[in-house]
């Protein structure tokens, strides 16, 4: 959307989860790239001082900030342009108002909230939902919120079919996210170990974003019959090449306001086994996958059993199913629109 707007960004000079920085690049400097311009932050410039005067100084129509919670990249630069009414914010909390998300650190969160809630500091800024389901998460919590629903745009590119052979009694799943209470990893090794099948191989893919949890899933790991192996973080544009080989993507999380990551394994052709908490729902209507709720371990233990036990017959359609409807996602002008009418000036 670059030939429509001058987008500036601001973000870390690091990736999630690591504290070197990414090699190659000048910090603290804006750098141009094709359509947009980026500046890398350093650590020592995380501060409210440096991030007030990003706001102020340069003269922004518009504000997106893609968080709740972050301190740096939410509420700071949020109260420094709360100084300004020229400023005009869009807030993507990007889930983390969803049930399951508040559930975690309940105590902190429920103070937090009541806290900002008191403040005003989140008044009469604009939201935006990547779903209907998270419009009615944040107008939970924020019952007059002005809420624009909009699904996020693909990040990647489409990639065509990907076929692997399939045999009777052997399954590949893979797991990629953060390795965190939220992403549930321990209730997939749970119900590997309750099904004791050999022939199921797990790679789990992702930083450990919290050391007690990451802990209890390699213990868990321990107890499954069948190989489970921990290969750490994965550059982003090696996404779709990782997932390919595998026969299946599994991701019981907790709460998700869009996920990425299901779209990526739809896009390298797997079938996707996942929870009922995102807005990827109906997948075995589609012929995807299946969506399922974290009370119904049976049904959970029964698709991966399923899926192990089919041959090439049973699975290629699946498959084929699944770079299918990843392909419906990409080409889409009414949602782009959407876009630009909430980045617009003439918003309101």
């Amino acid at each position: 959307m670059s030939k429509d707007f001058d987008f500036h960004i601001v973000t870390r000079n690091n990736d999630f989860g690591e504290d070197k920085p990414y090699p190659g690049i000048q910090a603290d400097e804006w750098i141009q790239k094709d359509g947009y311009r980026i500046k890398y932050l350093s650590q020592e410039k995380l501060t409210y001082a440096y991030l007030k005067e990003e706001v102020r100084s340069a003269r922004y129509d518009r504000i997106y900030l893609n968080s709740f919670f972050s301190k740096s990249f939410t509420l700071w630069p949020l109260w420094a342009a709360r100084k300004e009414e020229r400023k005009k914010i869009i807030l993507a909390p990007r889930g983390m108002l969803g049930e399951g998300a508040l559930a975690l650190k309940s105590g902190r969160k429920k103070i937090f909230l009541k806290a900002v809630q008191f403040l005003g500091l989140y008044k009469d800024i604009d939201w935006h939902a990547s779903t209907i389901l998270e419009e009615k998460e944040i107008k939970a919590v924020f019952p007059k919120a002005k809420v624009t629903p909009l699904e996020n745009l693909p990040a990647i590119m489409p990639a065509p079919l990907f076929e692997v052979d399939k045999k009777a009694g052997e399954l590949k799943l893979v797991f990629l996210s953060r390795i965190s209470p939220k992403k549930n990893l321990a209730f997939l090794l749970d119900r590997l170990i309750e099904i004791g099948e050999p022939g199921i191989h797990l790679d789990v893919y992702g930083p450990d974003e919290d050391e007690e949890y990451s802990k209890l899933c390699k213990e868990k790991a321990e107890q499954v019959a069948g190989e489970v192996r921990f290969l750490g973080t994965v550059p982003y544009e090696s996404i779709t090449a990782t997932f390919q080989p595998y026969h299946a993507f599994a991701l019981p999380t907790l709460s998700e306001n869009f996920g990425h990551v299901i779209l990526e394994a739809l896009n390298a052709s797997l079938p996707i086994l996942i929870s009922d908490q995102t807005p990827w729902l109906n997948l075995q209507e589609k012929g995807v996958g299946r969506d399922l709720s974290l009370n119904d371990m049976e049904t959970w233990k029964q698709v991966l059993i399923e899926w192990l036990q089919s041959d090439q017959e049973a699975y290629g359609p699946l498959r084929k199913a699944a770079s299918q409807f990843a392909q419906s996602k990409f080409a889409n002008a009414e949602l782009e629109d959407g876009y630009k009418r909430l980045f617009s000036n003439s918003y309101i």
